[in-house]
């Protein structure tokens, strides 16, 4: 049998076995990775729990080029920041075995940390 790349190619699936499979084919997304990695950030410097506004200022100071034209508002910060709780949760439920760093909002302290 001769293979080819696309046998591990999920693209190219039908809707309907995507869902069979349960895959997880979230599509990379770099403001997510950004985010995470101003929490990496924050926990090299034994900072773990980062409020929307601390996230939105370290977001512009790091991020934020002089042009402007990638600035994010704390709206779009804090939308981002639910999304990704949300998301987190979800993998964590689908996946309990799974070690990955989700991140969690601390709802008494409006503050959101990585577990």
């Amino acid at each position: 049998m001769n293979y080819t790349k696309d046998i591990f190619d999920c693209k190219s699936l039908p809707v309907e076995v995507k869902k069979t499979l349960r895959l997880d084919t979230i599509e990379y997304d770099e403001f997510r990775e950004k985010i995470y990695n101003l929490f990496n950030i924050a926990k090299s410097m034994n900072i773990n729990k980062l409020n929307e506004n601390q996230v939105a200022v370290a977001y512009y100071r790091t991020y934020t080029t002089k042009d402007a034209n990638d600035i994010k508002t704390i709206k779009q910060i804090r939308s981002k920041l639910c999304s990704i709780v949300q998301c987190d949760s979800l993998y964590a439920k689908r996946h309990p075995e799974s070690n990955m760093k989700v991140l969690k909002r601390l709802a008494d302290e409006k503050c959101y940390t990585i577990d």
